[in-house]
């Protein structure tokens, strides 16, 4: 490993419960790993560049922050006048080439060069395909230098409205020679050779993690649950049943495909059905028509913060996701640290890892088929296992884990790297 001190500029996004105005748990994500990293005080320190920061910098939890100063901008585009028409190109021709939007583009590829002199990195981390392409076309950089973390395979999935366009992304990056890259699991890994063929450099899984200081079971009954709850009369001999997804109101996350199981479950009113997130409001609307035309409880809660999305976790009695892909799922992670178990689909990446998933903190869906859903939900009764026991499955995959695993990488990849990628 390489003793010397590494920066790391990580181009990501931030979560609106952090000041940014991400509301998806990739950003999330990327600002957790990254937080981990600053906070082990090690030799390698991490700077995040998010756009959707409304501020020149920051300093949030551990981490600096660089987001989107307009006036900084424009004083930095009129100060590299050829280099602001280059990007302006790029911009237009990837709008072609890539799908990328041409103004978000442009406004991406000069923040990150503005924090790339600014921050003057020894590497790149470049959160999904899109931003390693960006970062690779960036003044002064050579892509021996940039590391790639690949958070799924978002370009296979037919549910995702963007998919052609990120196929082209992640297909171009396939080709590409970078310092390494990272998988959040190892299914993405296989599906990405599947599709894409082997890496032209190095690559390792890197498995994502979860906040213990705020998923944890603290404060949860060390009983079994059910023996806690009182009766729900509407219901003769049985328990109110309550379910949570914490997902983007996308339809590939697959919220109305639960309602639709509950709208055909003959007890369907011992449930509730509570979602968290935000998305499309079309989406949205969608979801409580059919809730409210089939007699389904659901509770929308909208955007939360970690804390009040464990907060809730730790409140219901299963956290279901059957959602048609993800490129590691840590909602799963974050729900059974909680003491909750969860209900996932057998072919999403977290049910492939060996040794995490069990009897005790999981119910499989063998499909997201509706009827599959509702044979499961209909099955279903309060967890047996005390919530102590659920969170104990978990207890050793927390983010501290993945960015010691991350720093050991970079120090690897720094020790062998040739002298100009390492000065």
């Amino acid at each position: 490993m390489s003793d010397r001190n590494i920066t790391v500029l990580a181009l990501g996004a931030l979560p609106k419960a952090w000041g940014g105005g991400a509301t998806h748990g990739l950003a999330t994500g990327i600002f957790d790993l990254v937080d981990a990293i600053n906070s082990l005080h090690m030799n390698v320190a991490a700077v995040l560049c998010a756009p959707d920061y409304r501020k020149k910098i920051g300093c949030i939890g551990a981490t600096t922050v660089i987001g989107t100063s307009w006036s900084v901008l424009c004083a930095h585009a009129a100060n590299h006048p050829l280099r602001t028409l280059r990007y302006a190109g790029l911009a237009l021709l990837f709008r072609w080439v890539f799908g990328m939007t041409p103004l978000s583009t442009f406004g991406r590829f000069l923040l990150y060069d503005y924090a790339f002199g600014k921050v003057k990195p020894d590497y790149v981390s470049a959160h999904t395909p899109g931003r390693a392409i960006l970062a690779m076309y960036l003044s002064g950089i050579d892509r021996r230098r940039i590391i790639v973390r690949v958070h799924g395979i978002a370009g296979m999935d037919p549910n995702i409205r963007q998919a052609p366009a990120v196929r082209r992304q992640e297909r171009f990056c396939a080709r590409q020679r970078f310092a390494a890259v990272t998988h959040i699991s190892s299914m993405d890994r296989k599906q990405w050779q599947h599709y894409y063929g082997k890496w032209q450099c190095r690559n390792e899984v890197i498995l994502n993690g979860f906040r213990n200081e705020i998923f944890n079971a603290n404060g949860t009954h060390p009983t079994n649950p059910a023996t806690t709850q009182q009766k729900d009369h509407a219901v003769q001999g049985s328990y109110r049943l309550h379910l949570a997804t914490v997902a983007s109101l996308k339809p590939h996350k697959g919220q109305l495909l639960v309602i639709r199981a509950l709208a055909a479950i003959d007890h369907k009113e011992k449930f509730q059905y509570i979602c968290i997130g935000e998305g499309q409001p079309d989406y949205r609307k969608r979801l409580l028509h059919e809730a409210h035309q089939n007699d389904v409880d659901l509770k929308m809660l909208g955007y939360l913060s970690q804390k009040d999305i464990a907060t809730i976790l730790k409140q219901v009695d299963f956290m279901i996701l059957p959602s048609s892909s993800e490129g590691f799922g840590k909602v799963f992670l974050e729900s059974i640290a909680c003491g909750t178990p969860v209900i996932i689909p057998r072919t999403l990446p977290l049910a492939q890892e060996t040794g995490i998933l069990n009897d005790v903190n999981a119910i499989f869906l063998e499909s997201i088929r509706i009827d599959d859903i509702r044979a499961v939900l209909g099955a279903l009764r309060k967890p047996v296992s005390s919530r102590k026991d659920v969170a104990g499955t978990v207890v050793g995959l927390t983010w501290e884990r993945a960015a010691r695993a991350y720093v050991a990488l970079i120090s690897s990849v720094d020790k062998t790297a040739m002298p100009h990628a390492s000065t």
